[in-house]
């Protein structure tokens, strides 16, 4: 009988949630026992993939994904992890791989400290294997997310970016200082705005000025010179004013959780109720008064009604409005 030629995969992964002290777990050490595995066996060491600094609960892994683009060119017929976590922490996508996937297109799996092997028909401890990495996922994301809770009550910042108008504080990135360029936009948007300026008029001056957006000027900060002449990607649109003429962040206080995500397997982000944002106040300098940032805010919920040629003035204008009609924030 002549024995099956295999052509290896090995697939390594590391996410921050693993602990980047953790030996054990580096890809240097998966790399190790897989490759000594591959190399007793007499197999055919076809490729490693390796995805680093990955969450388990994400498949949408570009090392992953390659791996399963060979898988269906027949480039790979044998794949093998370190454990079962090491190909994810979702029980389902994970059991749609192993029962599933890959069966239909013959591809034998291994995850070696698990003892699984699809070869064998006893691998009845794969499916409790992968509900309790699941859960591993779920208890991790619950404690993360109680921690940026505790965080954001402090006051802390816990944006990646810094925010339009501001700057982290060197000393304390948790800290927001006034970044004066953009600083003097924000000031002029909500002068504008307090003096009865729309949304769209705000948007369209600052765009034929040649003012970048948040994203732009964000993206232009980090703009390596070497690489040729900055080029805007984005506008100034009439939710990018809103957005910044509502919040309460330039007056000095700090507002964040406004967005959740979903679930800890999915990458969908939903609002929050206002009232489960967490609001601290006086966190940080204001770049407007607070006397300012009332008089913008409330500005346009009174109906202005445009005047036509040959067409008087309504005396009510600005007093009296249809009360399904809704304005401002």
């Amino acid at each position: 009988m002549r024995t099956q030629e295999y052509n290896v995969g090995i697939y390594c992964r590391l996410s921050v949630d693993d602990g980047a002290n953790n030996e054990s777990m580096s890809i240097g050490n998966q790399k190790s026992m897989l490759t000594e595995y591959v190399h007793k066996n007499e197999w055919n060491m076809e490729e490693i993939y390796v995805d680093d600094g990955w969450s388990g609960v994400n498949f949408d892994r570009p090392d992953f994904k390659r791996m399963i683009n060979d898988i269906e060119t027949g480039r790979i017929n044998l794949i093998i992890v370190k454990d079962l976590s090491r190909l994810g922490r979702n029980y389902i996508l994970c059991g749609q791989y192993t029962e599933i996937f890959f069966p239909s297109r013959n591809v034998r799996f291994i995850a070696l400290n698990d003892g699984v092997d699809s070869l064998n028909t006893n691998n009845d401890i794969a499916p409790f294997k992968n509900i309790l990495n699941d859960m591993y996922a779920k208890d991790i994301s619950v404690k993360v997310r109680s921690a940026l809770y505790a965080k954001a009550r402090r006051g802390e910042y816990l944006g990646a970016c810094d925010p339009y108008g501001y700057v982290r504080d060197p000393k304390d990135k948790h800290h927001l200082l006034i970044n004066p360029e953009p600083a003097s936009v924000v000031r002029r948007m909500f002068e504008m705005r307090a003096n009865g300026c729309g949304l769209s008029k705000i948007a369209k001056i600052l765009n034929a000025e040649g003012i970048l957006c948040p994203s732009d000027y964000d993206s232009f900060r980090n703009h390596n010179p070497d690489e040729g002449e900055f080029t805007p990607k984005c506008r100034w649109e009439d939710g990018s004013v809103r957005v910044i003429v509502g919040n309460e962040m330039f007056i000095g206080n700090m507002v964040q959780c406004r967005k959740r995500s979903q679930s800890y397997r999915t990458q969908k982000i939903m609002w929050n109720p206002k009232e489960d944002w967490v609001i601290v106040n006086n966190t940080h300098e204001g770049i407007v008064s607070r006397e300012l940032f009332d008089r913008a805010r409330n500005a346009l919920k009174e109906r202005t009604r445009v005047i036509k040629r040959r067409d008087e003035p309504n005396l009510f204008s600005g007093l009296f409005f249809c009360a399904d009609l809704t304005y401002g924030q």
